[in-house]
């Protein structure tokens, strides 16, 4: 009988993690240009701390992705900081612009409500042409 024995190589495991990493900082760039900012800097920072896990696999500094993820990570790092900035500064003006928003359009109602009696109760509740409406008192109906 023959016995098979798999070897892996002595990177398997710093190459499996290396080609994870390269994977995020791929879909990190896919979603930039999708204008997708927040999934971006999620991808960036999963390939950072995979590329940090992968470092302290047996033999890392053998693997072939090595040096290219090492070059690549600066360069991610920088991009994850502006998007996380870029994220902060447009969530922070999104606050600011809807809360004028809303309270513009509040003060806008409630000055056009301030004038409003029953007689004009038609125009804001506008009743489409067919539509009839009326009332049935309790007991009358047959």
């Amino acid at each position: 009988m023959l016995k098979f024995v798999l070897r892996l190589s002595d990177t398997a495991q710093a190459d499996a993690l290396f080609s994870e990493a390269y994977a995020c900082l791929d879909q990190g760039l896919c979603y930039e240009e999708c204008n997708d900012r927040e999934n971006a800097a999620s991808m960036y920072e999963r390939a950072l701390n995979i590329i940090s896990e992968a470092e302290k696999a047996r033999n890392a500094k053998k693997s072939e992705l090595y040096k290219h993820l090492m070059e690549a990570k600066p360069s991610a790092m920088h991009r994850l900081k502006v998007l996380e900035k870029e994220i902060a500064e447009n969530k922070a003006h999104e606050v600011v612009v809807t809360s004028d928003k809303e309270e513009e359009v509040k003060s806008e109602l409630r000055g056009a409500l301030e004038g409003v009696g029953d007689a004009e109760a038609e125009v804001i509740f506008s009743i489409p042409d067919g539509v009839q409406l009326f009332t049935i008192d309790v007991g009358i109906v047959s």
